[in-house]
């Protein structure tokens, strides 16, 4: 059965709208661009516009259609057509393609408004949010949580270098292809660092801001997002899915002292890498990992001991200790701007040590050194009071090809973006 997506029209749903081209309720086009048939409503709270799956032919795809309430602001309609643009430049496997002449106005009938439409592929799979309930809530390993970190620290990496950031990060919006890949969705609340035409009309009541349970990070709350808010979201995704709890479930949030305990129910992670998630989801952004380089290079590290523990046996607690997750997903594709190599022993640092940079190459590396993070319970900042002071933004660039056979990432070169408030 098709769907009318005519705002004005009384009977969307009507039974005989599968068999004709026109609405029998309002006389609507059914056919959209003479190319694609609404079946179905998949959500009206994405962002700032609502989801429907369409058909061309047999292929199914997604529609996103601008509400019409936004319609009358011209810079949500730029910045509605931005996701569009912002898909489009990021060929990569972890975010959907927009189809060719896929953003597009449609006029259901002559003389009524435009609506704003985008057209996209359809990912073969479940959300994170799906997935973890077909698992039974049964928490993920520390090495396939350390793949998965990987392939959306490299989404993330494409994004940012755009100069955009997405701010809307959490398992419903992560997709997981057949292939294993992961693949970031509803770009819808993407937002450029320059651009605060949202919060305008946020705070005039314009437009809801946005804000998802137990994933936006305090500074976001408050209509400061920047960058490193993308981090907290990934982090708090992460805490879900490494412990089957989601952040404001009564067993690891405490609502009286605002404190997030969730280790005790991931006793299976080591604490080097426990602690990289309570540095994603420090309350203070300064806290926070710098830029995806330094996400992507903390990574490595973790990759590298990981592997280094289970060749010398000391792998107990380290190894997924869920055997019904699906298999591990394979390496993601090299990002541009991360360059891989292996270096020889005397490169590496002191004794040969990988996870040392020599002193000779260090001003090429955009990353600093984490800071330490304590084990000690964290505090959840939902409510938070403390000052926000964005941290610089660094993203890489290389002209440099990824040598996609080598085991240690190595930042080439780094560009310096400002992210300005939010």
């Amino acid at each position: 059965m098709a769907l009318c997506i005519n705002p004005t029209c009384s009977h969307p749903n009507h039974p005989n709208n599968g068999v004709d081209t026109r609405c029998h309720a309002c006389h609507a086009d059914l056919i959209l661009r003479g190319r694609y048939r609404v079946m179905r409503l998949i959500t009206n709270t994405s962002g700032f516009g609502k989801v429907y799956e369409v058909f061309e032919r047999d292929q199914p795809k997604i529609l996103k259609v601008l509400k019409p309430a936004y319609s009358l602001h011209p810079k949500a309609i730029q910045l509605f057509e931005q996701e569009a643009t912002v898909l489009s430049r990021l060929a990569h496997s972890g975010v959907p393609r927009i189809d060719p002449e896929g953003c597009f106005q449609f006029v259901p009938l002559e003389g009524s408004p435009p609506l704003h439409c985008m057209v996209m592929e359809k990912i073969d799979g479940p959300n994170l949010s799906e997935w973890m309930r077909q698992q039974g809530n049964h928490p993920i390993g520390e090495a396939q949580a350390l793949q998965w970190l990987q392939q959306l620290a490299e989404v993330l990496h494409l994004i940012h270098q755009q100069q955009f950031f997405h701010r809307d990060i959490k398992p419903e919006n992560i997709m997981l292809r057949s292939s294993g890949q992961l693949v970031l969705v509803d770009f819808g609340a993407v937002r450029e660092m320059s651009y605060t035409y949202f919060e305008q009309l946020e705070s005039t009541g314009g437009i809801t801001r946005i804000s998802s349970a137990g994933y936006t990070p305090p500074e976001q709350e408050r209509g400061q997002a920047v960058l490193q808010s993308d981090f907290y979201s990934l982090g708090c995704t992460f805490i879900y899915l490494l412990t089957g709890k989601k952040p404001l479930d009564g067993d690891i949030y405490n609502h009286l002292t605002n404190e997030l305990r969730w280790r005790s129910l991931a006793p299976h992670l080591s604490t080097e890498f426990a602690d990289f998630i309570d540095q994603l989801i420090a309350e203070r952004v300064v806290d926070r990992p710098t830029n995806t380089v330094e996400i992507l290079t903390r990574l490595n590290q973790l990759q590298e001991r990981l592997h280094q523990n289970k060749g010398k046996g000391m792998g107990g607690n380290l190894n997924d200790p869920c055997p019904k997750t699906d298999s591990v997903s394979p390496p993601s594709a090299p990002v541009p701007g991360i360059v891989t190599a292996t270096l020889p022993p005397e490169e590496m640092g002191l004794g040969g040590d990988p996870t040392t940079i020599p002193e000779q190459t260090q001003g090429q590396f955009a990353a600093q050194p984490s800071a330490s993070v304590p084990s000690s319970p964290h505090r959840y900042p939902p409510h938070s009071s403390s000052p926000v002071v964005p941290s610089p933004t660094v993203v890489p660039s290389s002209t440099r090809p990824p040598d996609s056979s080598s085991d240690r990432t190595i930042v080439q070169s780094a560009t310096t973006l400002q992210s300005a408030p939010s």
